[in-house]
């Protein structure tokens, strides 16, 4: 239902929503300034500083009309910032930090056209741009197409509830498509927005679906997904890995770039099908008594299907909560308002037994800005992580200490950082862990051979060649040290 005001308080109105988005970004601005000062991590070198196509120009706009392209528009927008920015960091975060901004703010004017209360569509802003576990998408460069495709999807979702015909809808769709797969989950919500002319919409939505399925089907595209080695324990375990985000929303604790759990046992995956159904059940019953706190929740389940029923190497991921969000903050904010009306009309009761009566609306708008500040800090907190390279994976290894993985990763952060004899006392950490990971081996012999220990380098990458030789690296690396000699 589309909000509509009387003429007299139109200009009123916008002063408000004006001054509110001031405030909004100023805020957000203040919890991510610490952010620019960030690093590169992990899939930053491998899929764009060290991209061929993205080094030597070969990207091109006809990258979006492939079938299996994967999410072009994001890689389009890191290839002009890399002949803008070269391999400084400052530009890659502050256009990271202008993109959430602006999502926060679309949001904003999203909301404010489905609620009359300019408080509902305040807080449910700010908590969106001021969650911690928001914190991955806007300092993981990588996650750029997290951000552009959030970005595109609330447009969308705005223009379909304010233009005229659906056209633009369905362009920003695509431009949200083309940024990240993911976006088609809302395909579904954006048919129901556009329902009395939904052939755009349609369109889009169905040459996209087809793309994606010949891209993850024929052309084996592992770099969007399928890489999970169990793909169909993986799916049984999807209901958990759902509550698994939501306790990542709701318990801002045990935040990493990296999550590993134990295999399930069947108790509890019983016990998260039956949670999720009566969570399912309860935004069928609220539609009409709370249709916000039921939008949005719906919205946030089907945003993060992608992420639980699409077979990945990592079953969460703190960045693929960004977009979703959007409706999580939604149906929080709502359910904070209700909350903190209830308890300020009960104080307002009590006190006035007292003969002074504190006003029952104070509350309702005090109680929910509190959690603002604690969030921020929160943020700021994450923000001081994510700068440094190192860091975030010392952080990922003592949150998971029987994992590979993470120790792997920060031996290879420690060497891009020249420290080749602490990187290597890793890497063996890593390959203890894991005895048959042939890129340890290679990763430990090129910490040995920096470290001046050829002897040692050639050791371990013929042993890196006998688990895997394909491995082109440690190929390339042998010959080298052989052809010294």
């Amino acid at each position: 239902m589309k909000i509509r005001y009387p003429a007299t308080l139109k200009r009123t109105v916008r002063n408000r929503k004006l001054w509110l988005a001031s405030i909004l970004a100023l805020v957000i601005v203040a919890s991510y300034a610490n952010s620019l000062p960030g690093a590169f991590h992990y899939d930053d070198y491998a899929l764009f500083l060290e991209n061929p196509e993205i080094r030597e120009e070969a990207l091109n706009p006809s990258s979006l009309l492939a079938l299996h392209a994967g999410r072009p528009l994001a890689l389009l927008s890191l290839e002009l910032e890399y002949r803008l920015f070269g391999e400084n960091p400052l530009g890659f975060h502050l256009v990271s930090l202008l993109l959430h901004i602006s999502a926060a703010l679309v949001l904003f004017h999203v909301i404010s056209h489905c609620s009359p209360s300019l408080l509902t569509s305040f807080l449910a802003a700010a908590l969106f741009a001021l969650h911690p576990i928001q914190a991955q998408a806007v300092n993981y460069i990588w996650s750029r197409s997290v951000l552009l495709a959030a970005f595109f999807l609330l447009l969308s979702v705005l223009a379909s509830r304010t233009g005229k015909n659906s056209w633009p809808a369905a362009l920003l769709f695509q431009l949200a498509v083309w940024s990240r797969m993911d976006a088609l989950a809302a395909f579904p919500a954006l048919l129901l927005l556009n329902r009395k002319r939904q052939m755009p919409v349609i369109a889009v939505g169905v040459f996209n679906l087809a793309a994606s399925l010949y891209s993850l089907i024929s052309a084996g595209n592992t770099e969007i997904a399928w890489n999970h080695p169990a793909p169909g324990k993986f799916l049984i375990a999807a209901p958990l890995n759902l509550l698994r985000y939501l306790k990542l929303v709701f318990h801002p604790e045990g935040y990493s770039i990296f999550h590993a759990y134990p295999e399930p046992e069947t108790a509890a995956l019983i016990a998260s099908y039956a949670v999720i159904a009566l969570i399912l059940w309860a935004v069928i019953l609220l539609r009409e008594k709370a249709p916000l706190i039921s939008a949005g929740t719906a919205w946030m389940l089907l945003m993060l299907l992608p992420s639980v029923l699409i077979p990945n190497a990592d079953p969460v991921n703190e960045s693929r909560v960004y977009a979703a969000f959007a409706g999580g903050s939604l149906a929080i904010a709502s359910l904070l308002i209700l909350f903190g009306r209830s308890i300020g009309e009960k104080v307002h009761s009590f006190s006035g037994l007292s003969g002074k009566k504190i006003p029952a609306a104070s509350l309702k708008i005090l109680l929910p800005l509190a959690c603002m500040p604690f969030l921020a800090l929160k943020t700021i907190e994450r923000n001081t992580v994510w700068n440094d390279d190192v860091g975030i994976w010392k952080e990922a290894v003592s949150l998971n200490q029987a994992s590979h993985l993470p120790v792997y990763n920060l031996g290879i952060a420690l060497a891009r950082q020249g420290e080749f004899t602490a990187g290597s006392k890793v890497l063996l950490r890593a390959i203890k862990l894991n005895p048959a990971d042939d890129m340890s081996y290679s990763a430990a012999g090129y910490c040995f051979f920096m470290s001046g220990r050829t002897r040692k380098a050639k050791e371990y990458y013929t042993r890196a060649l006998e688990l895997n030789p394909g491995n082109t690296s440690a190929r390339e690396a042998l010959e080298h040290l052989e052809n010294q000699e």
